[in-house]
């Protein structure tokens, strides 16, 4: 990796930044047919995107993409990219079919076996001074998976929790392998800065408390990127093109925006000075927050949290009586069992 290189931005790919529907088979087919200029960004993210790619003074910021979506949708998703204009430097997808032929039908859905072990052998040669964001969604398990990784890589998590954590989250005996061999040659360093989960599925922002303060649930890309100018990362100018798309392509009014910063002042996402400053430079009118108490550093109760996520996945309201991808694959068996 290049030496220039100071920052990496790891995002998903459904429903963090491309507006994606998979809840049945009809929209799991038509996604997956749908081509280049169908597929839907979700507003303020190629902007954001964009944004991300040039720090500030010459630095140069990697942005690795690690998505559920399927290997037989790489070349319609790079020409995605393309006409977003966007520059991605990694695209890691999950070859589904080969679990399927693998009789792995497990892993068809599970997420946590399969970016986890992806994402400690990304890290593998990268710098230690390297620092990394994280973008996820609420529809899955993005945010343990990158508080996981975190601690992970700080070496936080001892030989017997890491047995209990990968039994807990049902990791086939090679995806185990994977984690522990990457983790043989990984220098003790916590990389993660921030890990913004977008609230698709509106799921309350407490339930991420007990993941500690640097996991943070955003309602839009515009969110996102208030955090990052408050951490220096993204310019006025970055906030102002982000804005601005989020307006002409998808009909932000101002008063949606400056709602979302008086949000991001309650919640504590931006400094309240700092939001207010911002909010004078993109002309918005918004009214000074009180800002919450955040939640505090501790460590995370792995299991419990895996085992509570499945329990609110299964329980998940949108499951209906449509003929769901989970009964078209696995028919009225559980796939978690096989």
């Amino acid at each position: 990796m290049s030496a220039s290189v100071t920052r990496i931005f790891r995002w998903d790919l459904d429903k963090t930044y491309l507006d994606t529907q998979f809840d049945s088979v009809r929209s799991l087919v038509r996604t997956a047919m749908e081509k280049p200029e169908e597929k839907r960004t979700l507003p303020g993210a190629a902007a954001l995107m964009r944004a991300l790619k040039s720090g500030p003074n010459g630095a140069h910021h990697r942005i690795e993409v690690l998505s559920g979506s399927p290997e037989q949708m790489r070349r319609v998703l790079v020409q995605k990219f393309r006409l977003d204009g966007v520059e991605i430097d990694g695209l890691t997808l999950k070859d589904n079919l080969k679990n399927i032929i693998r009789g792995r039908f497990r892993a068809v859905r599970d997420q946590i076996g399969y970016k986890l072990p992806a994402l400690l052998e990304s890290r593998l040669g990268v710098d230690v001074s390297v620092r990394e964001i994280c973008f996820g969604d609420d529809s899955e398990t993005d945010a343990i998976v990158y508080r996981l990784y975190a601690d992970l890589c700080a070496g936080q998590i001892d030989e017997g929790s890491l047995h209990k954590i990968l039994t807990a989250a049902r990791l086939y005996p090679d995806q185990k392998a994977r984690v522990k061999n990457a983790l043989k040659d990984m220098p003790a360093v916590d990389p993660v800065d921030r890990i913004l989960i977008h609230l698709e599925g509106r799921t309350p922002t407490v339930q991420f408390h007990s993941l500690g303060p640097r996991v943070l649930p955003i309602f839009n890309a515009f969110q996102s990127a208030l955090v990052l100018f408050g951490d220096g990362i993204l310019s006025v100018t970055a906030l102002d093109e982000i804005v601005d798309s989020m307006v002409v392509q998808h009909e932000y009014t101002p008063r949606k925006l400056a709602s979302s910063v008086e949000d991001a002042m309650r919640r504590g996402l931006l400094e309240v000075p700092a939001a207010m400053d911002v909010s004078e430079a993109l002309k918005l009118q918004v009214q000074a927050q009180r800002p919450a108490v955040m939640a505090q550093e501790a460590a995370v109760d792995y299991p419990a949290v895996i085992e509570a996520a499945r329990q609110r996945r299964e329980a998940h309201p949108r499951q209906s009586n449509t003929l769901s991808m989970r009964r078209f694959l696995f028919g009225n068996s559980d796939p978690d069992k096989l």
